[in-house]
């Protein structure tokens, strides 16, 4: 049985729900929970995760409604071209990863026990409800869907020894010259000719780290030094080193360093009085 939808009077589209981060080969979609109607077709692939428990009908790729209930860390997999209804009394969180190129992922629809794969759903709606930083979304993005895809297919890696001391400089290069600029680590595959999941595989190998985390490392030790050595507004070093304001910056900075980038600058002034 269809329940009666309440709260509002047409079928509204995701988008007119969703707070949306564009990030690489991902356009990464919140839509919080609320009651909710919505018909539409796909244009591109896309991975949904259930980040709330909830309940209500649907009809993907069929004209047969039936009733679904799905738990925190449900996945749905919408392949492009795919007719899509959905309705819910209450709805839940809920974020969709679409992509041109998740279409010709090997990922289906149903629940996950897998622990790994919560942890990265939720971190995903933290980031999307506080910095909604590019970079942080891209790579949660593609760790969700790398880990989809590995659960259910033997991951082909391309070998430590691909990203060797030149391909490495190089990189660095490519941080250093584009350090103030919206860096995604599809930005870096593209410079090196690779597609983003082979480049952050390859990379990972070599380093034991992801791309994204030595694009945000690179960025705080670039506002550490200038925190340090110069007069310049935080504010602005937040800008000048990337990051999304300078409430992200400082979020990481005390992660990183252990204190603010203000105490960090008044210690330096203190000393300079003092010595």
């Amino acid at each position: 049985m269809v329940p009666k939808m309440s709260g509002f009077q047409k079928p509204l589209p995701p988008e007119s729900l969703s707070g949306t981060v564009f990030a690489g080969d991902w356009d990464i979609e919140f839509l919080p929970a609320r009651p909710y109607e919505v018909r539409y077709r796909a244009e591109r692939a896309s991975i949904g995760l259930a980040v709330d428990p909830q309940m209500g009908v649907h009809a993907i790729g069929t004209d047969r409604r039936q009733a679904f209930r799905a738990r925190v860390g449900m996945v749905g997999f919408i392949p492009a071209g795919c007719d899509v209804y959905s309705a819910s009394d209450q709805g839940g969180d809920y974020l969709r990863l679409v992509s041109s190129s998740a279409n010709s992922m090997a990922i289906t629809s149903g629940e996950s026990e897998d622990r790994n794969l919560l942890r990265m759903i939720l971190a995903l709606r933290a980031e999307m409800l506080s910095g909604m930083d590019p970079l942080i979304c891209e790579s949660l993005s593609a760790s969700i869907a790398s880990r989809l895809y590995s659960l259910g297919t033997a991951k082909i890696g391309p070998g430590k020894g691909w990203i060797t001391a030149v391909r490495m400089r190089r990189v660095e290069e490519i941080i250093a010259a584009r350090l103030g600029s919206a860096l995604l680590v599809r930005d870096l595959a593209t410079e090196l000719g690779l597609s983003t999941p082979f480049f952050s595989r390859a990379f990972g190998e070599a380093t034991g780290r992801s791309p994204q985390e030595h694009i945000i490392q690179r960025r705080l030790q670039r506002a550490r030094d200038l925190v340090l050595t110069s007069n310049t507004s935080l504010a602005m070093i937040a800008a000048e080193c990337g990051f999304s304001s300078q409430a992200h910056m400082t979020t990481l900075f005390g992660r990183r360093f252990g204190l603010a980038p203000g105490k960090l600058r008044k210690n330096r002034d203190f000393t300079k009085e003092t010595a």
